[in-house]
């Protein structure tokens, strides 16, 4: 159902949904968590407002990303959406470590919640509409390759839980065992700020041009290897970017073959590459001599 849509289109359905499901969340948790005294019900109420703002910094991460090379970043734009993860997960800190401190004074200061029915309702409705949020965001983030959405969709999944440990408080002041109001409030920050870290550390590796796991580096050595007239593939550098990868290479050809027909070997080699492991590679043509072969190369050993 996503093929029949344009990436802009997508990502402005996945924005428009997150925020209009979760302004309605938040409003209903915020005002229902204050009348009834639910510390945990005003955290799940916070985090839904801050996934509001969240989903704005990932819809602009994308259009920025998205923009095409120009002179002045001839590599194009797609590292301008980490730093909006990055802001998501300055954001998503932020506010765990605020309602912790209310949380930890409710617990301290033995405050207990005591039992409504509205607070279940609205947490059961949270839960419903959480985890159908995650995974449309996710399948959109997954279709434009968008980090910042799947960031943000990894949140959304993490607020199911929180509203699950609201309804779990809500069941137990049922029985008047108030004091996991705090209890679970704490919990839901604990888990607020986890997704944080996570998502910190996925765009940090990107920032810093962390290499992609093993299995990548040997696809596509397999993939180059694989065209007619390429004798050795060594010497691969590659760092993830917005959907996909990009580095360099080297190929070795038969030293015979003229400077045409070693760059007609080494345009397939980058196309290939392009089309079939999504790697934007620069690949460099040596001549194969078998007295230097690099075969052995840890990083491309042949299958």
């Amino acid at each position: 159902m996503l093929a029949n849509y344009s990436d802009r289109q997508l990502i402005r359905f996945a924005t428009a949904l997150a925020v209009s499901v979760n302004v309605v969340l938040a409003v209903l948790k915020l005002a229902i968590g204050i009348v009834i005294g639910s510390t945990a019900l005003l955290a799940d109420g916070v985090d839904s407002f801050l996934d509001i703002i969240t989903s704005i910094f990932a819809y602009i991460g994308v259009r920025v990303a998205n923009r095409p090379p120009d002179t002045s970043h001839p590599y194009g734009h797609e590292k301008m959406e980490i730093f909006f993860s990055l802001g998501i997960f300055v954001l998503i800190t932020y506010s765990s470590i605020q309602i912790l401190m209310t949380a930890l004074n409710q617990f301290f200061s033995q405050q207990e919640f005591v039992f409504h029915i509205s607070g279940l309702i609205i947490a059961v409705f949270s839960v419903a509409l959480k985890i159908l949020i995650s995974y449309v965001i996710l399948g959109v983030g997954n279709k434009v390759h968008s980090p910042a959405l799947i960031a943000n969709a990894k949140n959304f999944r993490t607020d199911v839980f929180s509203s699950l440990l609201v309804g779990v408080s809500m069941v137990f002041a049922f029985f008047q065992i108030g004091m996991l109001d705090s209890i679970m409030a704490i919990i839901i920050c604990i888990l607020i700020g986890y997704t944080g870290l996570t998502i910190f550390f996925e765009g940090w590796n990107i920032l810093v041009d962390k290499a992609p796991p093993e299995d990548v580096l040997r696809s596509i050595h397999a993939c180059a290897i694989d065209v007619k007239g390429v004798k050795e593939v060594h010497l691969i550098r590659v760092r993830s970017i917005q959907g996909g990868y990009m580095g360099d290479l080297h190929i070795l050809v038969n030293p015979s073959l003229s400077v045409l027909e070693g760059h007609h070997i080494s345009e397939k080699v980058a196309s290939r590459l392009k089309q079939e492991e999504k790697a934007s590679m620069i690949v460099h043509l040596e001549p194969y001599i078998s007295e230097e072969s690099l075969q052995d190369y840890p990083e491309i050993e042949s299958e």
